[in-house]
C-alpha cells in the first residue's frame, strides 16, 4: 500500500488488523502533559470539567506526531456522576476519588442496597455529559482526519470506586451475589455511555479495568467478575464502533480471556513481554502498546525510548502507544522521539 493514509484511517484499518501504509503512533489511554497544557492554554483541572477545554487539549497530542484524538483525562467519571467525593486534583495532578459512595465492609454488614440512578440520568448531567459533549466537539472538528478515542472505567473499577478497592476484593470472596448485582447495574449505565459516546462521533471505546488485573483478581475469576460483563458493554456500541480494552499489570495470564471480551483491540503495558503477547494473542484482537509509561517514557531518555518503540515494533504491535496513561511530566522530546521512529524504523515484523 502507497503513503497518503490520514491518521484516521491508519489507526482504523490497523486496529481492524488489515494492511497500512505504516504503523500508527497513538494514544489510546490519557493523553495530556504538563507541557500540552502550557503550548495551548488549557490546564487541569478545568479541562476535565468543561467540553471546550477538554476537546482543545486533547488535540494536542497530534502535534507531538500522534496518530489520534483521545478524551478524557481520568478514571473518576464514572463513579463520580455516581455519587462518590472526587479530589479534582491540580494543574499536574488528575482527579481521584477521595470518599466512596457506599459503606460496605463485607461479612459484617449486609450488603448496601446500591440505589444507581437509571442510564438516561446518568448521560445527561456531570462529567459524562461533558464527555459526550468534548467527543462531539472533536467528531466534528477533528474527526475526518483523526480517530477520536473516547475513554470510560471498567465495570469492576467503577465498582471499586464506589465502595473501595478493598472491599470489593473481599466481597469478591465473602458476597459474590451482591457484587454480580452491582456490575449488573454497572453495566446497564455503562452500555448506554458507550452508547452515547458512539453516537457522539467516537470511533474508538477504549476501556480501562484496572480491577482485573492479575494483580487483583485471580485469573480464573476474570470472565465471572469482568468479561462477560465488559462484553456486554462493548456490544451497546454497535458494529460499527471499535472497542479496546487495556488493564494494567502483567497480563499475560488474562490475554488470551480479554479477547474474547470481543475487543477489537487490547492495550497492555510493557510488564507483558511482547513477542509473548503476539503470540498468545494471534490475530484474534490487534495490539496496542507497549511503550512503557513511566519509563522510558517520562524518566528515560529519547535514545531508551526510541529502542522501546523497535522492540513493540519488531514484536508485531498493531498500534504504538504508551503502554498506560502518560504521567503529565512526561517530556515533549521523549513523546517525539517515539512518534519519530514509529515513522522511520523498518520493524522485523514487516521486513
Amino acid at each position: 500500500m502507497g503513503n497518503g493514509m490520514s491518521p484516521r484511517e491508519r489507526v482504523l484499518s490497523a486496529i481492524s488488523m488489515h494492511e497500512t501504509d505504516r504503523k500508527p503512533a497513538a494514544i489510546f489511554t490519557q493523553s495530556a502533559t504538563v507541557s500540552q497544557m502550557g503550548r495551548c492554554g488549557v490546564y487541569w483541572p478545568e479541562a476535565n470539567y468543561d467540553p471546550s477545554q477538554m476537546a482543545v487539549l486533547a488535540s494536542q497530542a497530534r502535534f507531538l506526531g500522534f496518530d489520534s484524538v483521545r478524551v478524557p483525562f481520568c478514571l473518576t467519571i464514572e463513579a463520580e456522576r455516581l455519587g462518590s467525593t472526587v479530589d479534582k486534583g491540580s494543574g499536574g495532578s488528575t482527579p481521584v476519588v477521595r470518599g466512596q459512595r457506599y459503606l460496605f465492609a463485607p461479612g459484617t454488614d449486609e450488603a448496601p442496597d446500591m440505589d444507581l440512578m437509571g442510564p438516561d440520568e446518568f448521560i445527561s448531567g456531570g462529567r459524562p455529559k461533558t464527555v459526550i459533549d468534548a467527543v462531539a466537539l472533536l467528531s466534528r472538528d477533528l474527526g475526518s482526519e483523526y480517530p477520536v478515542i473516547a475513554g470510560m472505567t471498567g465495570p469492576m473499577t467503577i465498582l471499586a470506586g464506589l465502595i473501595s478497592a478493598e472491599s470489593l476484593l473481599i466481597a469478591i470472596m465473602m458476597e459474590e451475589p451482591a457484587v454480580e448485582e452491582y456490575l449488573k447495574k454497572i453495566t446497564v449505565i455503562s452500555g448506554e455511555y458507550v452508547s452515547a459516546l458512539s453516537d457522539a462521533g467516537a470511533d474508538v471505546i477504549q476501556m480501562s479495568e484496572g480491577l482485573a488485573s492479575p494483580d487483583m483478581l485471580m485469573p480464573g475469576e476474570f470472565d465471572r467478575f469482568s468479561g462477560r460483563f465488559v462484553r456486554d458493554i462493548f456490544l451497546a456500541g454497535g458494529p460499527d464502533t471499535y472497542t479496546s480494552l487495556h488493564i494494567c499489570g502483567d497480563t499475560t495470564a488474562v490475554l488470551r480471556k480479554m479477547s474474547s471480551t470481543g475487543a477489537n483491540c487490547l492495550s497492555i503495558e510493557e510488564k507483558v513481554d511482547p513477542f509473548e503477547a503476539r503470540r498468545l494473542v494471534g490475530n484474534n484482537s490487534a495490539l496496542v502498546g507497549n511503550v512503557g509509561a513511566v519509563f522510558p517514557l517520562m524518566s528515560g531518555t529519547a535514545a531508551e525510548c526510541s529502542e522501546a518503540v523497535k522492540l513493540s515494533m519488531d514484536a508485531g504491535f498493531d498500534v504504538i502507544a504508551p503502554g498506560c496513561g502518560l504521567p503529565a511530566k512526561t517530556p515533549d522530546e521523549n513523546l517525539r522521539a517515539m512518534s519519530d521512529t514509529v515513522r522511520t524504523y523498518r520493524s522485523r515484523s514487516s521486513r
